[in-house]
């Protein structure tokens, strides 16, 4: 299927997927440029590097960026196909309303949300000491963790 060919919806809208996989890609990067800013930082702070900072942080940037590329257009090509989907990005490329594409989502996200969050809990309290003497001395920012954990990982695993 060459790149100009549009995907099109469940309800017959053609979605440009060129831009689809560009708004993706933006949408990960976001999330890469967080963890990279803060994060690397952080994890490299004890450690003797074997180059300046920066230029660990760009290659960083440089290898995300190609994955997540990667990722997205793989979601973008292949995502149709398997029945797969990526409503609120789909219809900003479109420039159709956001409400009417989430709706069917937000019951059945919040309530996984919802039990998701209580198993986490559970299992943290269980956790062993020396994993929550890690945690408290790292903690990501939480723009970090929502950025990355929520969209980058999203579209390396999940594929868009």
């Amino acid at each position: 299927m060459p790149i100009s060919t549009p995907m099109t919806t469940t309800d017959a809208t053609a979605i440009p997927r060129f831009r689809l996989g560009v708004l993706l890609w933006l949408a990960g990067m976001l999330g890469v440029v967080i963890i990279t800013t803060t994060v690397l930082p952080q994890l490299m702070a004890t450690v003797a590097l074997p180059a300046p900072m920066w230029v660990l942080s760009l290659a960083s940037l440089a290898q995300s960026a190609l994955l997540v590329a990667l990722a997205a257009w793989t979601g973008v090509v292949l995502g149709p196909r398997v029945g797969l989907r990526a409503p609120a990005f789909e219809v900003s490329v479109t420039a159709r309303p956001i409400a009417p594409a989430l709706m069917p989502q937000l019951l059945p996200g919040s309530i996984a949300g919802l039990l998701g969050g209580m198993v986490l809990f559970a299992v943290s309290l269980l956790a062993p000491v020396a994993l929550v003497a890690v945690q408290e001395r790292f903690s990501p920012p939480l723009l970090a963790r929502v950025l990355y954990g929520g969209i980058t990982e999203e579209l390396l695993y999940g594929g868009a």
